[in-house]
C-alpha cells in the first residue's frame, strides 16, 4: 500500500456547500430568533403588568419628588420633650440617623441642648424643650412646647414676622 492510496481525497468546496448553507441558516435563525423571543417576552410583560394603565395613572408630582430626593434631602434636628434626647436624622429615612461622632459640622450637641448654624448669621438653639431662633438684625424668637400647644415669644421690632395661630385655642 502506497502513501497515495492510503489517504482519502479531501472534500471540495462543492461537496461541503450544503453543510455550510445549513450552518449559516441555523446561525441566521438563531441571531434573529433569540432577540425575537426576548422582544416577545418583554411585550408580554408590558401588557401583563398593565404598564399603559400605570403610565396613565402616574402622578408626575410624585415623580418630581422622587427625582429631587435622589440628589437633595432635609436633615432634621429634633428633641424628644419627654426624654430630652436630641436626634439628627435625614427626613423620611428610618435608618438615616446620624451617630453622635458623625454629626454634620453645622450641628453641635452638648447634652440636652444643641446649637444649629442655619447660615447667613442665623442660628437655632434647642434647650430643655424650647427653640431659640436668632435672626440677625431682629433678635431672638423663642418657641416652647406647652400643654396647650406651642407658645411663641416674638420680640417687638421693625421687621417683626407675622405669626399665624394654628392649633387649639386656650
Amino acid at each position: 500500500m502506497t502513501a497515495a492510496s492510503a489517504t482519502a481525497p479531501s472534500p471540495t468546496v462543492a461537496d461541503r456547500l450544503p453543510a455550510i448553507e445549513r450552518l449559516f441558516a441555523r446561525k441566521r435563525l438563531f441571531s434573529f430568533g433569540v432577540p425575537g423571543v426576548i422582544l416577545a417576552y418583554l411585550l408580554y410583560v408590558f401588557f401583563a403588568f398593565d404598564v399603559p394603565g400605570l403610565i396613565q395613572r402616574a402622578n408626575m408630582d410624585n415623580a418630581r419628588i422622587l427625582v429631587a430626593d435622589s440628589y437633595s434631602h432635609k436633615t432634621h434636628v429634633t428633641q424628644d420633650t419627654r426624654s430630652g434626647q436630641i436626634r439628627v436624622a435625614i427626613e423620611g429615612e428610618a435608618k438615616g440617623v446620624y451617630p453622635e461622632h458623625l454629626l454634620p459640622d453645622w450641628v453641635a450637641i452638648d447634652g440636652p441642648s444643641a446649637e444649629i448654624d442655619l447660615g447667613r448669621g442665623q442660628s437655632a438653639r434647642i434647650d430643655n424643650g424650647a427653640v431659640f431662633l436668632t435672626v440677625p438684625g431682629y433678635g431672638v424668637i423663642e418657641a416652647r412646647s406647652t400643654r396647650n400647644g406651642v407658645s411663641v415669644n416674638i420680640p417687638d421690632g421693625p421687621n417683626r414676622p407675622t405669626v399665624k395661630r394654628v392649633g387649639r385655642e386656650s
